[in-house]
């Protein structure tokens, strides 16, 4: 099937059902065709959201919450604001 772009009135979802059903379908703007659009079977697999990993997934990176998570940094933090300590 062949779709002119500035003549068409189908939706990609119509575009999409066509191509699905085993036709492929041909986008054309000016003459050129731009895209096809085939079936495809293989099952699309998104990739987890950076954002909405959750807490321990870094652990099979060997990364262990220390125990003093709340003060980490804690020595250099005084010496950039106080100076060494062994030398006060």
């Amino acid at each position: 099937m062949r779709v002119l772009l500035e003549q068409t009135d189908k939706s990609l979802a119509e575009v999409a059902g066509i191509a699905a059903s085993g036709e492929d379908v041909l986008l054309i703007n000016d003459g050129k065709i731009v895209a096809r659009v085939t079936s495809n079977d293989e099952t699309y697999v998104p990739k987890p959201d950076a954002s909405r990993r959750r807490f321990g997934f870094l652990k099979s990176h060997g990364f262990k919450v220390p125990h003093d998570i709340k003060t980490p940094f804690q020595q250099d933090i005084e010496e950039m604001f106080y100076g060494d300590a062994d030398k006060r």
